[in-house]
């Protein structure tokens, strides 16, 4: 993965050991209750205390919440991110706007303290209020939050291989460098990239979807996934594949859980538009990082159940279902022996099988074809394949994964 630092970029304060941008007016730690997030009668006066100081109009506040190294890590991470926000909101009851107050949270990680008593893990409940007022006087009235920003860092672009782009502005992980996070990107572009990395087509409401491409990023600092703090926009660019046109129906969406914890897209609502700068692009805005994808429904459910079919001789079966041109992917279930199923299916975009099986001795086989070429028994709905549709493959071909035959076929 490529990252550029470019001249062009947002806003924030930084407190600097060399170049002093902006001093801390004051700080104030905000305690909690073991497992709560709750704000106490006693720390919203810590709170007032701190805020009364404040007169300058150019102030930050930045806001880093953390938890006590008992209970699950991952638990003890939302517990930090309940209490930061809890703080924050309370600000924003003041009157303080949010475009000036910036938060992280950290669970158990970077504690204040080593927790080696109890005053330490109380410390370590908290959140740490630090007050910035910049120090440039001659701009001190004229500086938006963008020019302080940028004196922090520089806007970031990044270039992924499979050709997006993701620009991220100065102060988007504040007080966090772009340049010390680690970005985990996954690309799905293909109907092989679907295979691999085993996505879900499947929408909030059940809908197949027929994808334009998938991004999923991570932002990660050593094992804390950051999210950007206030509302900041984060820039995607996704390449329009050789030959398509940009698509008006394409939509926009994020990944979730549903409540069985299965992954699904859920649409948003955000504006798309498209640039054409030698390379084309989907081109949108978001405040969040995540999984993310550029799709429009096929217009059947995503649930394995539509057409059975029947496959006998071999030892293991793997049944794929594609759409020419189409990046849509439905791999069968095994229902009973010798009975496989996919999803619904929509016969006028001439839905196409590809087939591996294995015999008794681990030898693959490949099948190719229409589904409406097969023999389709009425009286059960079940369509046939024949033992001799099948074409033994090379005897190269023992050695390679289901997954890399799979992926040469249907590309």
């Amino acid at each position: 993965m490529k990252i550029v630092i470019l001249n062009t970029a947002l806003c924030i304060v930084l407190l600097s050991t060399s170049n002093i941008f902006a001093q801390i007016k004051s700080e104030a730690i905000v305690l909690f209750d073991i497992d709560k997030f709750e704000l106490k009668t006693s720390q919203k006066q810590v709170i007032d205390s701190l805020l009364s100081g404040i007169n300058n109009k150019n102030y930050k506040i930045c806001l880093s919440g953390r938890a006590d190294s008992s209970g699950n890590i991952s638990d003890n991470l939302i517990l930090s991110e309940n209490r930061v926000k809890t703080v924050a909101d309370y600000l924003n009851a003041q009157g303080f706007e949010s475009d000036r107050i910036t938060y992280d949270y950290f669970g158990e990680n970077r504690p204040l303290l080593n927790a080696d008593n109890s005053v330490d893990l109380q410390l370590n409940r908290s959140v740490h209020m630090r007050v910035y007022i910049p120090e440039i006087a001659t701009k001190q009235d004229t500086l938006t939050s963008y020019d302080l920003y940028r004196q922090f860092e520089n806007d970031t672009i990044i270039y992924t291989n499979g050709g997006a782009q993701i620009i991220i502005f100065a102060g988007t992980f504040f007080p966090t460098k772009i340049s010390d996070i680690d970005f985990k990107i996954t690309e799905v572009y293909s109907v092989c990239d679907l295979l691999n990395n085993n996505s879900s087509l499947q929408t909030d409401d059940g809908n197949c979807l027929t994808s334009a491409g998938m991004l999923y990023v991570k932002p990660m600092l050593d094992t804390v996934e950051l999210t950007p703090g206030g509302n900041r926009k984060i820039i995607y660019k996704i390449p329009i594949e050789s030959g398509k046109e940009f698509d008006e129906e394409m939509k926009i969406y994020v990944e979730e859980l549903n409540k069985k914890g299965e992954k699904v897209w859920r649409k948003i609502d955000s504006k798309m538009s498209t640039e054409d700068k030698g390379q084309r692009f989907y081109v949108f805005e978001l405040n969040s990082f995540g999984g993310i994808n550029i799709d429009k429904p096929v217009g059947v459910l995503c649930q394995k159940e539509g057409p059975k079919i029947r496959v006998r001789g071999f030892k293991s079966v793997d049944i794929c279902q594609t759409y020419p041109g189409e990046m849509y992917l439905s791999r069968a279930q095994r229902r009973k022996a010798n009975i496989y199923q996919i999803d619904e299916v929509v016969l006028d975009k001439n839905p196409q099988l590809t087939i591996l099986a294995y015999d008794k001795k681990k030898h693959p086989y490949i099948a190719e074809g229409q589904l409406t070429e097969l023999k389709f028994n009425k009286s059960n709905g079940i369509f046939r394949v024949k033992r001799n549709y099948f074409k033994p493959l090379p005897a190269s071909y023992v050695e390679k994964s289901p997954e890399d035959i799979l992926c040469e076929r249907l590309n």
